[in-house]
């Protein structure tokens, strides 16, 4: 009995299972077709998707399967695939509808006036519906996210796993989607003047990466043009431009408010930009509106839906090429760090320029941009009240937590020896909450895995400036650990190869941190294991945030609770 149930079961689980994976499809569809406002075929997907959706829940609601709910082998199984049916029915009969009358109102088509002009108070007008349509969806999410797959059948538990994959994403997506809604007109509308600052993560910072180079984005009514450009080399004040306490001064050296390039040495973005924006007032003269920070891989992501950008001397950059160019070849064509800044600054732009023409392919842009704040290699400060309130809990906004709820655990990487051999790092790591004690004080492993692709000969191969100045072996990469543990928990330790190493202590936005400098030869690998805790009672999930490098990955998640 319970074989044929278990195989007439499978036989409808591969129908259903065949309708929501085409839904999925079609929902992808939908999404670059609303984006790119072709409302007609995005119209057409969601009713495809709907159907089969519809489909899926109607054969897993049969009254056959209410039998089965109730048999002890199958029954968690059958409950499991009803819930993820519902919620997506849900999600694409309810929750999507609007979604595609704001796709109608808002896209490259509405907004765009022409002459590189955009009118973005369509996707203010929106924002209600959007918040709508995020909640519901952040409801059905939740609820998939709760299936708990540990006990189901294999045919079944890896589509349910594939549903709440693609159930966060949707959430993620639509979260992004309602803080643009809420800031995008207010940035882009009016006049004002935002500092964008090139962190070069061949020489890898806390936030991101070097301040090498930055240019002024000014704004006029919705047209974006690029305004004066420099080196962050060059913007060094003789005085501090604000003081700063013995623990900070301890942490980031007695240079941090006098030289551009060391405010983003701390991981909190907006003490970084604000700090910078200070100094490029006092020592240029440039007052700006707001601070925005990317990458050249962020750069390389735009080029996806700019296409390529003629530079000078027979240089096309493109999405293939561009962070390999811009991280390391232009170091070797031209050895000369004023041309490598004037490359810089006319390659941005370039990129600017054709954004400013509004002749990009949107979908690949905006699918660029998502998959660079995925990765967390843009940040933004704005210091209006009522827009840093909605900035600055999001991950573009790229504040340190310090409060004790939800805790948090942050790896922060900073080059030791100011080379540019950070290209050539690759950086892994490992998360888990290990334990959970009576006092709710939760136990944190952190795995790191640090590997050099520089070349053996490095030493003899590359130039100077990439081996870095200060490098007593030349071709070694010197990794600086910032490990900071949740307010009020304990200190965190370092152990390599098996063997504890004593760690520099700090104190990191009043939370406890500690240092360490990892020394790793040309072509050579190294382990890391960082141990710390949390405060008592600190029994939720946990936040963690690791500074993103060149290659790609996720450098935010979230650490299931060892106390739950």
């Amino acid at each position: 009995m319970v074989g044929l149930a278990g195989g007439w079961l499978t036989y409808e689980l591969l129908s259903a299972r065949g309708d929501l994976r085409t839904a999925r499809h079609d929902l992808s569809t939908f999404q670059h077709d609303a984006v790119n406002g072709d409302s007609s075929a995005a119209e057409g997907d969601l009713a495809k998707a709907q159907d089969r959706v519809h489909r899926a829940d109607t054969t897993l609601h049969r009254p056959q399967w209410s039998a089965l709910a109730h048999l002890p082998l199958l029954g968690r199984n059958v409950v499991a695939l009803r819930t993820i049916s519902a919620s997506v029915d849900r999600v694409v009969s309810d929750d999507l509808p609007p979604l595609l009358e704001v796709s109608r109102k808002v896209s490259i088509k509405t907004i765009k006036r022409g002459n590189g002009q955009f009118d973005f108070e369509p996707l203010r007008t929106a924002q209600a519906p959007i918040d709508r349509v995020q909640v519901a969806v952040s409801r059905e999410a939740a609820t998939i996210a709760a299936v708990d797959t540990g006990d189901l059948l294999g045919p079944i538990a890896g589509p349910i796993r594939t549903a709440q994959k693609t159930a966060a994403k949707a959430d993620a997506a639509l979260k992004s989607l309602a803080v643009a809604a809420g800031i995008v007109p207010d940035l882009l509308q009016g006049h004002h003047s935002y500092l964008t600052v090139f962190q070069n993560n061949s020489e890898i910072r806390p936030t991101g990466g070097l301040a090498g180079a930055w240019s002024v984005l000014k704004v006029d009514n919705g047209r974006i043009s690029v305004g004066k450009q420099g080196a962050g080399a060059k913007v060094q004040s003789p005085t501090e431009v604000e003081p700063y306490d013995a623990a900070a001064r301890r942490a980031w050296g007695n240079t941090y408010t006098q030289d551009f390039r060391d405010p983003n040495l701390n991981p909190d973005y907006p003490t970084a930009a604000r700090i910078q924006s200070e100094l490029l007032a006092s020592v240029e003269g440039v007052h700006t509106d707001g601070v925005v920070a990317l990458d050249p891989v962020t750069l390389a992501y735009m080029l996806a839906g700019t296409g390529p950008v003629k530079i000078n001397d027979g240089v096309t950059l493109d999405s293939h090429n561009a962070v390999d160019f811009l991280l390391n070849g232009v170091y070797i064509k031209y050895r000369d760090p004023a041309v490598e800044d004037a490359f810089f600054a006319l390659a941005t732009r370039k990129i600017f320029d054709r954004l400013s023409t509004g002749s990009f392919n949107t979908s690949k842009l905006v699918s660029g941009l998502a998959r660079a704040g995925k990765e967390d290699r843009i940040k933004l400060w704005v210091p209006a009240h009522r827009l840093e309130k909605k900035i600055e809990p999001t991950a573009v906004g790229g504040a340190l937590p310090v409060g004790t709820d939800p805790p948090a655990v942050g790896i922060y990487l900073s080059d030791g020896t100011m080379a540019k051999m950070d290209y050539y790092l690759n950086a892994g790591h490992q998360v888990v909450a290990t334990s959970c004690s009576a006092a709710g004080v939760q136990t944190y492993g952190v795995s790191l895995f640090f590997a050099s692709t520089a070349p053996k000969n490095a030493a003899s191969t590359l130039p100077s400036y990439v081996l870095g100045p200060t490098n007593p072996v030349p071709g070694r990469t010197v990794v600086n650990i910032f490990a900071i543990a949740p307010r009020g928990g304990g200190t965190p330790t370092f152990t390599v190869l098996g063997k504890a190493f004593r760690a520099k202590k700090l104190s990191i936005g009043g939370r406890p941190a500690s240092e360490l400098a990892i020394p790793l030869p040309a072509g050579g690998a190294l382990p890391v294991r960082v141990t710390m805790t949390s405060a008592p009672g600190q029994r939720g999930p946990t936040a963690f945030a690791m500074t993103p490098t060149v290659r790609s990955g996720v450098n935010r998640e979230t650490i299931p609770s060892a106390c739950q």
